[in-house]
């Protein structure tokens, strides 16, 4: 990654996961039905501003195990935000201009 964080100058080495849209599930009568809805694959707009590790909030991380294919194996994915949407409960309303503006304003 070579991109500059959106607050600073400074390399940026994350994105933020924030969730600001996602496509709905189906109705799901079992549990069965909604693991297998959770598995498809989802259309989600996360907010992607670049950051460095100075201007991230680590709100945890997802091990992921895949079985098959050229990412086969287990490995670990941080869950980071920007500052602006790092105050809002997950699953809340976005910010979507988040606070400090960038480096443009």
């Amino acid at each position: 990654m070579k991109e500059k964080c959106y607050y600073c100058d400074q390399p940026a080495e994350f994105y933020c996961d924030f969730v600001l849209a996602a496509s709905p599930l189906p109705p799901c009568s079992s549990i069965e039905e909604y693991v297998a809805a959770i598995g498809k694959d989802r259309a989600i707009k996360t907010c992607d501003r670049p950051l460095c590790p100075a201007h991230r909030v680590n709100r945890g991380h997802n091990h992921i195990c895949r079985r098959s294919g050229k990412d086969r194996g287990c490995h670990v994915e941080s869950i980071d935000y920007c500052p602006g949407h790092a105050g809002v409960p997950d699953g809340g309303t976005s910010r979507f201009n988040p606070v400090g503006g960038g480096r443009a304003s």
